[in-house]
Order: structure tokens, then sequence, then C-alpha cells
């Protein structure tokens, strides 16, 4: 016992590097999907930022069904004096293609870098350890799995994004480039949209381009519209 508490007191003074952990799978038993993966915890002493994370996730949908929103929460503790908890929201509504039944999806996500906290955290986890979970999924005919309330905000956003496209659409077609471009550049929380804002800008300011971009997208959602059994406005 007096060795093993030794060694773990000489390696938390001398921290790696790098810690890399192979990812759990979190979700529920007897769930659609398998979860695998990294995560790799950095540590840099000498930047003031310090610690930094990259993790790799694959999922591997069992479902039978093809998908059009997936939500993941990762939770990363014990690596270094900083935890994750982070959600991840695929949402393939305004794709062309969408995560196949029987297909496998790979994620990668980065997270800081991080400064130390300021004040010790107490009752933290002292062995790294790397948590992924699926808590919600809407499959391509509109039924869904999990958790409704984690899939909440992304449906929102997207009901929000749809009407948005449309009104920016129809500011194209009737009120023409330079209203539209306007109206396009708004500020915006939705993620959509800037992407479009940015597409604009890295485009020369093509408010053509924008507004081709933008029926491709329409037409994507109208299908996956069409496949849940909703009815086009």
């Amino acid at each position: 016992m007096l060795t093993i508490t030794l060694l773990l007191a000489i390696a938390l003074a001398n921290p790696k590097p790098e810690v890399k952990m192979s990812v759990i799978d979190g979700s529920a038993p007897g769930g659609p999907f398998t979860l695998s993966g990294s995560v790799a915890a950095i540590d840099r002493p000498s930047d003031a930022f310090r610690y930094s994370f990259h993790g790799s996730l694959s999922a591997k949908n069992l479902s039978g069904k093809d998908i059009v929103l997936l939500v993941i929460k990762m939770d990363v503790t014990g690596a270094n004096k900083i935890d994750i908890n982070d959600t991840e929201e695929c949402d393939y509504f305004f794709a062309s293609d969408i995560f196949e039944r029987n297909g496998t999806r790979t994620f990668g996500e980065d997270w800081g870098p991080f400064g130390a906290p300021k004040a010790p955290v107490d009752g933290r986890p002292t062995r790294p350890r790397a948590v992924a979970r699926v808590v919600f999924a809407q499959f391509a005919d509109g039924s869904t799995w999990g958790d409704p309330m984690a899939g909440k905000s992304v449906l929102s956003e997207r009901t929000l994004t749809y009407s948005k496209l449309r009104s920016l659409a129809e500011t194209y077609q009737q009120k023409g480039a330079r209203i539209f471009a306007d109206e396009l550049n708004e500020p915006s929380d939705l993620a959509e949209l800037r992407n479009l804002q940015r597409l604009y800008t890295q485009n020369g300011k093509n408010a053509g381009a924008v507004f081709k971009r933008i029926i491709r997208v329409l037409e994507n959602a109208d299908l996956h519209r069409l496949n849940m059994g909703v009815q086009k406005p």
C-alpha cells in the first residue's frame, strides 16, 4: 500500500504531457447504438493555457433505420485539473446525406486550451476516464429514441432555421440581392445561418451563390419532412 501511494504521489507531481483514454460506452443497455473511440488529455506546463483535449468518437447505427439527428454526451474526468462535459448534436436534417442504417460515423472534437482552475476542486476522480453515451436520436421516419428533452434545443433551432431559410429565399426572389444580403447578414445564433454568412464573405459577397445553397438545403429539408410525414408549409 505504501509503494502504491508513493507511486501515485510521484505521478501527480510529474504529470504526463499526454494521457490517452479509451472511450467507455455509457449508453443505455440494449440501445440501438454502440460507441467507441479515444480521448487524449494534453498538458503543456510551460503554456499559460496548459490543458487541452482531443477526442475521436465512432458511432455504429444498429437501429435498422436511417438517422437524421443524434445527440451524444461526453464526460472526461480525472486526466488533469480540467473536466469536460460536452454535448455533440449531429443534425443531418439540412444535409443530403444522413446517418445510414448499419453505418458508422466518426466525429472529431477538440476542447481547450484551458488555464488551471483558480480554486482547488475537491472530490475529483483520480483515475482518467472518458464516457460517451447516446441520449437522443431521431430517425428518418420521424420516430425517436431516448430522452426527448435532450433533443429539444436542436429541434427548436431546426424549426427556426427552416423558417429563416424560407424567408431568405423569398426575399431574394421578391426583393432582390441587396435586401437579401442585408437580411442574410443580420446577427444570428443559428449555426446554418452563420455558415451561409461565411459562404457569402468567402465568395466575394456573391448573393446568388448563397441563394443557390439555400435552395439545395431547403430541398434536403423538405425531403426529410416528407419522409417524416410533415406537410410542407
